[in-house]
């Protein structure tokens, strides 16, 4: 027997039956081996016995000890070859061990698992690294230094060659220089995964360079458990430098970046990937070392410049990361400067998450940054920064040091996942550490900032723990080393008014009523906490406006046709409708024209009998989040009639009936939604019914839909939109 185009394969002892029997035959058993390498030296000559020890741990526990005495004169091994049987689908760790004086000592151990039943070859050094397949296993045994490389002469694979293997690399070191720019691993496929790498970056080189991409290119899979550093940087003028890769699609999970030296250039200079898309997860992590140098001016280019990624677009997601690192310059002109701790730019229905930074560095803009420059359709949650200056960004929030001392604050931030040892090095006036395996190098123990008020009072954080539409429970965890009474908490445009407290091991627990809000919006300044110590000494320590900001989301009641226009004089604030709206005699009233931020809750009651001419919608522009609501019997006509919600970012709940949208006017931009005109975040649970659209005017480009018009990377889902009539001629669609 055999296969065309091979060298033939031999059959023996082929029996095939015929009947309507099958035979039970015993399940066909392997057998796993792994090859362990020895390589040892006793260069003093003190293992007088001239042996040594192979453990074996499966599943955590001890299963062999093998004695080895096999030591020759000149106290010298190298790789001797021990083959054990192993069993599929278990984790091994294996340890090197000597005795010296009855006491064991481990000279080296191994860790890996058999969940793939596929073989794992052993990585020595370069000339076995530079051998990988695109499908191989591999396991690291050796630093690999792949410096002086020119072209593509150590990069894998290409545009048409993705690696989908594995390489645990162990705990060992990968080091590159920048004679070549090309990536070390052009793709990493959806299957592939790099974990447990040392990756030591030089940019040596003495003339500037563009288009460096340290490790990989495009990440489609999962990097886990690395290390970067750099090691050198020449000062010259080098651009679009991204000291991991260049594109984030997978999964980047359990990283620290050292600078130690600074990182020189001019435009599009990050420490882990240039673009973080397409549902791409960067997570756990955090940057420590000297500050980036973005210190040469490039004429005419945008300047981005992060630690994490210059630009996250396409659901992708960045959490549980903190940065110790600012950012210099010498550039004090030009509009296109993009800085961020964090990310310089986030879009696309991106979400930023449980992150902070410490320090500054001398480039930032007090109306944007410090975590984030720029900002647009994002989701963005716990954005701490921790300096002496106020940002005026929504994006961005200032809170005290002495958060950083505060295990709660810590664990809330960074330990969603549970990927950081907290509690323990917190205490003890240390940064977070990640939870690395034991083959990782040992993480760098770094001091906690001085704290120069520490001695004051100051909010550590606070939980809300019940909530109406204008009063809250709130709890205050709050510094108090003195252990006084705190009095009073005064926060701007509302009344707190304590109930409780408690104090334990410098902090005092307070329970406080909100409520009386004078505007009702989502986020409020604390103004100033009063103590009362010995002797009935009172204090009060005063903060600026938004220096300390607590989340409570307060609504102003709607009750009348009246209280909704009035949204047009305060469009920052929460509404919520307390009872249907009944336009049919003032339907003017119902047009929002102003660009709306606040939060409009429709409580499920419903807005019926709107009836406008020469209007464009019902509501124009809303930047925050509409829910809870139902339109009812809609008809709006005009020149360039849009949708009852022309922009829309977050949208849940909203549900319409009998609509008829009339467009009359020929106008380069026509788009026509029975709901939304262009959706550029989220939807969620909506739709429409009985929707008429009629559009019989002259336009180049048309976007006509039921229920949405047109969009921009946004999430749509669970709605629906039936009964759709649509009447339209003279246009191209698009």
């Amino acid at each position: 027997m055999y296969l065309l185009g091979g060298n033939g394969i031999q059959v023996k002892e082929l029996q095939i039956e015929l009947g309507n029997k099958k035979t039970s035959y015993e399940e066909f058993k392997y057998t796993l081996q792994s090859n362990y390498s020895i390589n040892l030296e006793d260069r003093r000559d003190e293992i007088t016995t001239n042996d040594y020890y192979i453990k074996v741990y499966e599943d955590n526990s001890l299963i062999k000890t093998d004695r080895y005495e096999e030591i020759p004169e000149e106290n010298k091994i190298e790789n001797a070859i021990k083959t054990y049987e192993t069993q599929a689908g278990k984790q091994y760790k294996v340890e090197l061990v000597i005795k010296l004086r009855d006491r064991e000592y481990v000279l080296s151990e191994l860790e890996y698992n058999t969940q793939d039943t596929e073989e794992i070859k052993g990585i020595y050094n370069k000339e076995d690294f530079l051998e990988i397949q695109p499908r191989g296993h591999y396991i690291v045994l050796g630093d690999i230094d792949l410096s002086g490389g020119t072209g593509n002469q150590y990069k894998f694979g290409n545009g048409n060659m993705y690696f989908e293997g594995s390489i645990d690399f162990n705990g060992y070191t990968l080091t590159r220089d920048a004679k070549a720019t090309e990536p070390i691993i052009n793709y990493l496929g959806e299957n592939g995964r790099l974990e447990n790498i040392v990756f030591n970056i030089k940019l040596n080189n003495e003339i500037e360079i563009s288009g460096f991409y340290g490790l990989i290119y495009n990440n489609y899979g999962t990097i886990e458990n690395i290390q970067i550093n750099l090691i050198e940087s020449t000062r010259v003028p080098n651009e679009q430098i991204s000291l991991l890769g260049y594109g984030n699609y997978g999964i980047i999970n359990k990283f620290v970046i050292d600078y130690k030296v600074p990182m020189y250039g001019g435009r599009l200079l990050v420490g882990l990937v240039s673009y973080n898309r397409e549902n791409g997860i960067i997570s756990n992590g955090y940057v420590k070392g000297e500050n980036i140098k973005a210190i040469f001016n490039q004429q005419g280019a945008a300047i981005s410049v992060a630690n994490i990624a210059v630009l996250c677009s396409s659901n992708s997601v960045v959490r549980n990361i903190y940065t110790l690192t600012g950012i210099d310059t010498e550039i004090k002109e030009g509009a296109n400067r993009y800085y961020g701790h964090i990310d310089s730019e986030i879009y696309d229905n991106s979400r930023l998450e449980n992150v902070y930074s410490v320090g500054l560095g001398n480039t930032y803009n007090l109306n944007t940054g410090p975590n984030i420059w720029t900002s647009s359709k994002q989701l963005i949650e716990n954005s701490y920064y921790f300096n002496n200056q106020i940002f005026s960004s929504p994006y961005n929030r200032k809170s005290t040091p002495l958060a950083l001392w505060d295990t709660t604050f810590q664990n809330q931030i960074l330990n969603t996942e549970n990927a950081f040892n907290v509690d323990e090095l917190v205490k003890q006036g240390y940064y977070p550490q990640l939870d690395m395996p034991e083959c990782m190098p040992a993480q760098e123990y770094i001091d906690l900032p001085e704290v120069e008020d520490k001695d004051l009072p100051d909010i550590l954080s606070m939980e809300v723990l019940e909530s109406t539409k204008d009063t809250a429970k709130v709890k205050f965890s709050l510094n108090n080393p003195s252990a006084e009474t705190i009095t009073n908490i005064k926060i701007q445009n509302l009344q707190c008014t304590i109930e409780s407290q408690e104090y334990n091991e410098g902090k005092s627990e307070v329970t406080a009523i909100l409520n009386n809000p004078v505007i009702c919006v989502s986020k409020y300044s604390v103004m100033s906490i009063s103590t009362k110590g010995a002797y009935n000494q009172e204090y009060t320590r005063e903060f600026e406006e938004n220096e300390r900001l607590i989340d409570v989301e307060f609504y102003r009641e709607i009750n009348t046709t009246d209280d909704w226009k009035n949204i047009n004089k305060s469009p920052t604030e929460n509404y919520i409708l307390m009872q249907d709206l009944d336009f049919k005699n003032n339907s003017r009233d119902s047009y929002i024209s102003v660009n709306y931020t606040g939060i409009l809750d429709g409580g499920n009651h419903t807005i019926r009998n709107v009836n406008l001419e020469g209007l464009n919608g019902i509501i124009i522009f809303s930047r925050n989040i509409i829910k809870n609501l139902r339109f009812e019997n809609i008809n709006l006509e005009a020149s360039d009639v849009k949708s009852i919600i022309l922009n829309a970012n977050i949208i849940e709940n909203v549900y319409a009936n009998n609509v008829k949208l009339i467009k009359t006017g020929d106008v380069s931009d026509n788009r026509q939604g029975g709901l939304v005109g262009t959706l550029s975040n989220e939807m969620k649970n909506c739709g429409i019914n009985n929707v008429t659209i009629i559009n019989e005017t002259y336009s180049t480009s048309t976007k006509i839909g039921g229920l949405i018009a047109a969009t921009s990377i946004a999430n749509v889902n669970n709605c629906y939109a039936t009964n759709v009539n649509i009447i339209t001629k003279n246009n191209t669609y698009t």
